[in-house]
């Protein structure tokens, strides 16, 4: 099998897969902290499991029409791709992983804000990341149906990152107000970008 449409049918998969069990953690929180951890990390694992599975049955449709392979958008893809996993240990360093998990989302949690690092440049540096990945698997597999998951994605982590920011400003009050004054919610600066990187090399 070609290893475009491997890749494809992987993405096909995982992107409506991740979407689902999000969107059943973040948008339920107020049932969740009342039900517990283990009720919602369930269903979540559920609500993925169907996602995942209608993807797979209709992932004939969903893949659509190959645009063919080039390295005009293999080689960006690739790139793209492997900056976002370069730049995502500096986001790990920063979290736990109960807090990668959400799990103080769940129960409530009055931990610490971040605000260091990563989150410097953006208030959701996780999303950015998983956003400039996606962008880069499409441009490697080149299916027509990979870009117009990955569109529909980019804007599910847009949904979530909403979801989330609700949750955060009830937990934190007006110092994530304030932080939300400060930095860009996903999409950074090119200041923001440089002092980042300065950083990095420092």
């Amino acid at each position: 099998m070609d290893a475009r449409l491997i890749l494809a049918t992987f993405v096909t998969l995982v992107l409506p897969a991740v979407m689902a069990f999000w969107i059943t953690i973040h948008g339920c929180l107020r049932f969740w902290r009342k039900a517990g951890v283990v009720p919602a990390y369930s269903a979540a694992a559920i609500a993925m499991t169907i996602a995942a599975w209608f993807a797979w049955y209709w992932r004939q449709q969903l893949l659509g029409s190959d645009l063919g392979f080039s390295w005009l958008t293999v080689i960006p893809g690739v790139l793209i791709y492997a900056v976002s996993i370069w730049l995502s240990k500096s986001v790990r360093e920063h979290l736990s992983l109960s807090t990668f998990a959400g799990v103080p989302e769940i129960k409530n949690s009055s931990q610490c804000l971040i605000t260091e690092g990563p989150y410097t440049v953006v208030r959701h540096p996780r999303y950015t990341l998983v956003i400039v990945g996606i962008i880069g698997w499409c441009l490697v597999c080149n299916f027509l149906g990979t870009y117009v998951v990955g569109v529909i994605a980019i804007c599910g982590f847009y949904l979530i990152a909403v979801l989330e920011e609700r949750e955060l400003q009830q937990r934190f009050g007006q110092a994530y107000f304030d932080y939300q004054t400060k930095v860009p919610q996903i999409i950074p600066t090119f200041a923001g970008l440089v002092s980042f990187f300065r950083l990095r090399k420092a």
